[in-house]
């Protein structure tokens, strides 16, 4: 699908997520301040790591990945199947997918900012290794691409 107001243009594609009651990835190729670039948007997912997934083929290449990582490696143990990922696992999609930048939202709401930070910094961490730009998202927070 493609949006268009006079000569720029959106285009819009979707995959299906790994979440139980069903739900939808989008990608959004555009106009940025730099150029073309591109976002994908996939909460409510497991994200899986499977190179020929559909969700990790909207994600190649793009510029920001924005993803689910509600729970901690050790809680999503106990939660496989639920429908939501881990900043690893989101770590690990966006590295597969080639993304260049990551932002991990949709928080548990069982963890505390402390907590929170602790994660978020775990995840910076871990993703420098691989060369890649990585933060939790902030309420009101304002990205230009």
């Amino acid at each position: 699908m493609k949006f268009a107001s006079g000569k720029e243009t959106v285009r819009v594609q979707s995959a299906l997520t790994r979440h139980p009651g069903g739900c939808f990835a989008y990608r959004f190729d555009g106009p940025g301040l730099r150029g073309e670039c591109s976002v994908v948007f996939a909460t409510d997912n497991e994200p899986p790591i499977d190179p020929a997934s559909p969700l990790i083929k909207l994600t190649r290449g793009a510029d920001l990945l924005i993803c689910d990582g509600q729970y901690t490696d050790e809680e999503h143990e106990k939660r496989r199947g639920w429908g939501h990922g881990t900043p690893s696992l989101c770590l690990q999609e966006a590295v597969i997918a080639k993304a260049k930048r990551i932002l991990v939202t949709h928080f548990d709401p069982g963890h505390a900012d402390p907590q929170l930070k602790t994660m978020e910094e775990s995840l910076i961490a871990e993703a420098q290794g691989f060369g890649l730009d990585a933060a939790f998202a902030r309420q009101n927070e304002q990205l230009f691409l």
